[in-house]
This record gives C-alpha cells, sequence and structure tokens, in this order.
C-alpha cells in the first residue's frame, strides 16, 4: 500500500503533462546604467538589461584578450629580466 504523501505527489506529478497555459508578458530592456529603452510595459513584464549587440561584445572580448596577452608578456619579460639580475 502507497503512502498518502507519495500517492498525492505523483497525483500532482500525472497533472503535469497537461498543456502549459499561455502567459503573453512583455518586456522591459534597460541600458547598463539604468536608463529604460522604449516604454515602460503595463502589468507584469520581464525586466532585461540590454549590454550591447554581439559585435560590440566580441570587439571587447578581443580588446580583453589583446590586453591581458600584453600584461602577461609584461610580467614574464620583467620576471626573467629579475632572474638575470640576481
Amino acid at each position: 500500500m502507497a503512502c498518502p504523501a507519495i500517492a498525492a505527489r505523483l497525483k500532482r506529478l500525472e497533472t503535469r503533462n497537461r498543456p502549459p497555459v499561455r502567459v503573453h508578458g512583455s518586456v522591459a530592456r534597460f541600458t547598463p546604467q539604468g536608463q529604460l529603452i522604449g516604454t515602460m510595459p503595463k502589468g507584469p513584464c520581464m525586466i532585461v538589461t540590454d549590454h550591447g549587440s554581439d559585435d560590440e561584445w566580441q570587439a571587447a572580448l578581443l580588446a580583453q584578450q589583446a590586453r591581458l596577452i600584453n600584461e602577461a608578456s609584461e610580467t614574464i619579460a620583467e620576471e626573467e629580466g629579475n632572474r638575470h639580475n640576481a
């Protein structure tokens, strides 16, 4: 005989097979500085912060990678210089 708690849980899981309820939500977009892009929707909405296009992200990541490589190269050169001077 199944425990009543397990039976109740199985019943809840079986009701999940129903089709999902459609929700017509809206999206409010903001800049990273907090400025609203467009108009604020009425009613419930999802808040999204827009951090730029894929091209902007790619350019920023390439610049960051180049900077990190340069900084690492400078550090290695300094360490080698310190080793030879010691």
